[in-house]
């Protein structure tokens, strides 16, 4: 019998098989209770279902601050060397244009938050007596915010991603948003500088640095860029991400899935999900100019998975019962045998016979809350071992010849074969 995993019948069964499975919870009993319980089941997991796709095919990871932390420790990690190399070069940098930056209030709260990281940087410790000499006397010009008298280049690492603390917070502050310019501005100066003194000095080693470690800005813009894909063109999107490095690209799907989880968390009851991410054509050009086109189709794939299965779990609990009842019970008989042979021909049965769709056909009678109840356990059951004995039962059941009663074959009531 092939496998249907966690799925049911009802799930993974065509139009014959969705018919069957609304005049079921349209008919009072308890099979109607049974598909209902599904129904309603199937629609509160749905969340769960569509995080679970998300996770797969944009981004798993969900403690964003530390994922962020760790992305930016690799990245030095791996850059060590080059900083390293940077750091030796550089004991000590002093320029007019470094005076000017650092003079300004925001260097000097730079200078201030700068020496803080210093002290409480365990790493600083460990460093060999020598070197640790230079960045005491750092530490002593920097208590009095003053630069003047030059400043290692490891001291001046701290007070660039001091700025970039300065930043951060002023871009969180609408208010803020002329602030968080002017310091960006001071601190791309402060960095061409830098940059220049350490070109004289080591080749350049500082920028190599940046470059293969990037940096907490840029990762944490990498986030909040995914964040706000949906605001983008799919040429801006794109643009963005030839300018990124791996570990950039890694944070701005995170901030992807970030925005996706947001959009679940804050849609109403019994929002079709699937519709809400994939449903406008805009929306669908820019997750897959984001994921690329493998990616997306895969994402799409358990989307629209997801809409199917919201539906029919609606269409279960919808309809009016006076109305509709009526219409259904008549197709009910008729309809039990084509379901059956649906689900053979989807190959979900795989070995099951004809006689196992002839017997669930014949057993069906309108209005009999028993077999209602049995077809209801069948169609709607998930659990893979259950499931399997009951469909092993309809088979071993539907082997069995019918008895005789006086050399004929035998009948159904009149009642029951109205």
């Amino acid at each position: 019998m092939q496998s249907l995993g966690n799925q049911s019948i009802y799930e993974r069964g065509g139009e014959n098989i969705e018919r069957l499975g609304e005049a079921i919870s349209q008919m009072p009993g308890k099979g109607a209770t049974i598909a209902r319980d599904y129904a309603e089941a199937a629609l509160d997991e749905q969340a769960s279902r569509v995080l679970d796709h998300v996770s797969r095919f944009v981004s798993g990871k969900t403690d964003y601050a530390s994922e962020i932390d760790s992305v930016i420790q690799t990245g030095r990690r791996k850059a060590s060397p080059l900083y390293d190399a940077a750091y030796e070069g550089n004991p000590s940098m002093k320029s007019k244009t470094l005076n000017r930056l650092l003079e300004t209030p925001a260097g000097k709260a730079a200078l201030g938050k700068a020496r803080t990281k210093m002290l409480n940087d365990p790493d600083l410790a460990e460093l060999p007596a020598i070197k640790a000499m230079g960045i005491r006397i750092d530490l002593k010009n920097m208590k009095a915010k003053d630069a003047s008298n030059g400043l290692n280049l490891r001291t001046l690492d701290y007070v660039k991603r001091a700025l970039d603390d300065q930043i951060l917070a002023a871009r969180k502050n609408p208010d803020l948003a002329d602030d968080a310019r002017i310091i960006t501005n001071l601190k791309k100066q402060l960095v061409a500088e830098i940059d220049r003194l350490d070109y004289a000095s080591t080749g350049g080693k500082y920028m190599k640095a940046r470059d293969a470690s990037r940096g907490y800005l840029e990762d944490v813009d990498a986030f909040e860029t995914g964040q706000t894909f949906h605001k983008l063109t799919t040429g801006e999107i794109k643009a963005k991400l030839r300018g990124m490095s791996e570990s950039e690209r890694d944070l701005f799907r995170m901030g992807i899935s970030k925005r996706i989880g947001d959009l679940i968390d804050n849609a109403g009851d019994n929002t079709n999900l699937s519709r809400l991410i994939v449903g406008k054509k805009g929306l669908r050009e820019r997750l897959e100019a984001a994921l690329g086109p493998e990616e997306y189709a895969q994402l799409k794939a358990a989307l629209d998975g997801e809409k199917t299965q919201f539906i029919k779990a609606q269409r279960l609990k919808g309809g009016s019962r006076t109305s509709r009842m009526q219409s259904e019970k008549e197709d009910l008989s008729a309809n039990a045998f084509d379901a059956l042979q649906d689900v053979q021909r989807r190959g979900i049965l795989g070995t099951v016979s004809d006689r196992a769709s002839q017997y669930v056909a014949g057993r069906y009678v309108v209005g009999n809350e028993g077999v209602s109840e049995e077809i209801a356990r069948v169609l709607f059951e998930r659990d893979p071992t259950r499931r399997d004995e009951m469909l092993k039962k309809i088979i071993d059941q539907s082997a069995k010849k019918p008895k005789k009663a006086n050399g004929q074959k035998a009948k159904t009531t009149s009642k029951e074969g109205k």
